[in-house]
């Protein structure tokens, strides 16, 4: 019963170091994709309006604005995505450390 144990606390424990380097991954790349979309929301925001709108009059601002409002709702959700992501980490990280993870349902789910 001593070995079965052992293993046990062995296998938790490669499991954590998964579970870490796994969110530390998320955290990662989530702060490479704010930094990537922060800098391409201004280039493309600059060379919109210089480049292609120029002086000239807009014939359907409607559509420009539904656009901007779709790519923003795209850019959100993708960092919610990344965010709910580290903290599903998180959550499966602190029930591995409790020794809930075999009991509590979902695993690393909704925190």
């Amino acid at each position: 019963m001593k070995g079965d144990s052992d293993i046990y606390q062995k296998q938790m424990h490669e499991y954590r170091v998964l579970l870490i380097s796994g969110r530390l991954k998320s955290i990662e790349t989530l702060d490479k994709t704010l930094v990537s979309l922060a800098s391409g929301a201004l280039a493309i925001s600059l060379v919109f309006v210089h480049e292609i709108i120029g002086d000239s009059p807009i014939a359907e601002p409607w559509a420009i604005h539904w656009a901007w409002i779709c790519w923003v709702t795209m850019l959100v959700t993708t960092l919610i995505s990344y965010w709910t992501s580290s903290q599903a980490y998180k959550k499966a990280i602190d029930q591995v450390d409790e020794g809930t993870i075999e009991h509590q349902h979902p695993r690393g789910g909704l925190f």
